[in-house]
């Protein structure tokens, strides 16, 4: 099926992957039994029969609390990624704080939220974080916002139409090769995370402190 089974001890830039090989045939049931319990969806569509190639979907309308499983969420190695989306205060004397985007596995990923006001976005590349953080809160009224990641790793915060920040990684999310074939990267998470995020010292966790509308996640 789509999946991924990596020895990390062995090969901790999960190059190597081991899903369907036969000799892993007992790990991987294990596995699928023990998932099963937590995320039978996940379980069941684990246990599909494989994908040729990647879905041919590039434009994603969410909204605050969808979770994609990792065979249905973006599919971001080697491509560019704009964010766009409206978020509002509860009030003028909260600030928008917490997780808008997330699609983060063991060694690649990415995260656009917000720290005490400020929009950040946080680009894991083989477990490296790059960082981009505004340095002035954002409004304490409805602003929209746009993130934007780069295929040479360049990243461009935008609030309401002005670039509030931006920052170089090393490129993309990483493409790996055969990985096209066995598309399985990470489940996306809208305005809500189940497991903790630790960026440096930052722990991000639980939901969205504000509103969040119009979500769109499109990759070129």
């Amino acid at each position: 099926g789509d999946g991924d089974l990596y020895d990390l001890r062995a090969d901790p830039d999960e190059l190597n992957n081991l899903y369907d090989r036969p000799e892993y045939a007992e790990i991987q049931r294990k596995l699928l039994e023990k998932m099963k319990q937590t995320n039978p969806n996940l379980a069941v569509a684990l246990a599909k029969p494989p994908r040729k190639s990647i879905p041919d979907k590039d434009e994603f309308q969410l909204k605050s609390g969808d979770i994609l499983p990792p065979l249905a969420a973006p599919y971001p190695p080697g491509r560019a990624i704009t964010i766009t989306a409206k978020l509002t205060p509860i009030s003028e004397e909260q600030k928008l704080n917490g997780v808008i985007v997330a699609q983060m596995g063991w060694t690649n990923g990415y995260t656009l939220y917000v720290k005490d006001g400020k929009l950040a976005m946080a680009l894991k590349r083989w477990q490296k974080y790059t960082i981009v953080s505004a340095e002035d809160d954002l409004p304490s009224q409805p602003v929209n916002i746009t993130a934007d990641l780069a295929k040479d790793g360049t990243i461009t915060l935008i609030a309401d139409g002005k670039n509030i920040a931006s920052g170089k990684a090393d490129g993309p999310w990483p493409d790996r090769p055969g990985k096209k074939t066995n598309f399985t990267t990470a489940k996306l998470e809208i305005g809500k995370v189940k497991d903790e995020i630790l960026i440096d010292d930052h722990k991000l966790t639980g939901e969205f402190h504000g509103k969040i509308e119009d979500i769109k996640i499109k990759l070129s």
